[in-house]
C-alpha cells in the first residue's frame, strides 16, 4: 500500500489513519464500538454522483449527531473528492466511505484510477476547474491518498469537537 499523508499540523504519519485503510472499503452503515461507517457505490460516469454523495454524507452525519458546521465542511470535502473521481478516474464506479472514529469524520473516495501522487496546483484565474485539492487542503484537518488493490483512494478528515468543547460553546 502506498500512502501519502497531508497533515496541516505535522505532516508526519507512517500508516493510514485508523479506519481509512483497506478494512473500511467493504463496510456498510454499521454502528458499534463507537464507530459509525457508511459505504456506498456510486457511478463514476454520472455528473449527479457528487450531489448524491453530498446527500448521503449530510444525512448520515446529521443522524450521527455531528455539529452543523462540521457537516458543512464535510459536504464541501465530499463534493470535491467525488467530483475529482468522476472527472479523472477511468472506471465505471467509485466507492464513498464516510466514517466517524477517533474524534474525526473521515471521508474516503476509492476510484478505479491508477494511483499517481496528487498535489494541489495553482489554477489560472480564468480556469473553470483545477482548484479541488486546494479546497480540500484548506478545509480538511488532514488529507492524503493511498493505493489499495489497484484502486486510488483519497481521504479527508475533519476533527470533531470533544464533549468538553461542545459544553463550553
Amino acid at each position: 500500500m502506498t500512502y501519502r499523508p497531508h497533515d496541516r499540523r505535522s505532516g508526519l504519519h507512517s500508516v493510514p489513519p485508523q479506519g481509512t485503510g483497506p478494512d473500511t472499503a467493504h463496510v456498510a452503515d454499521r454502528r458499534g464500538g463507537g464507530d459509525r461507517r457508511l459505504s456506498i457505490e456510486l457511478s463514476a460516469e454520472s455528473l449527479r454522483s457528487p450531489a448524491t454523495a453530498r446527500h448521503y454524507t449530510s444525512n448520515h452525519l446529521t443522524k450521527w449527531g455531528v455539529p452543523g458546521d462540521r457537516i458543512e465542511v464535510a459536504e464541501h470535502l465530499v463534493t470535491e473528492l467525488v467530483t475529482n473521481a468522476v472527472e479523472h478516474s477511468r472506471g465505471r464506479s467509485l466507492r464513498l466511505i464516510v466514517a466517524i472514529m477517533a474524534g474525526r469524520a473521515v471521508i474516503t473516495v476509492l476510484d478505479n484510477g491508477r494511483y499517481r501522487p496528487l498535489a494541489p496546483r495553482a489554477a489560472a484565474l480564468d480556469d473553470e476547474g483545477g482548484r479541488g485539492l486546494i479546497v480540500v487542503e484548506a478545509l480538511a484537518d488532514e488529507w492524503g491518498q493511498y493505493a489499495h488493490r489497484g484502486r486510488n483512494a483519497v481521504y479527508a478528515a475533519v476533527r470533531l469537537p470533544t464533549q468538553r468543547e461542545e459544553e463550553t460553546c
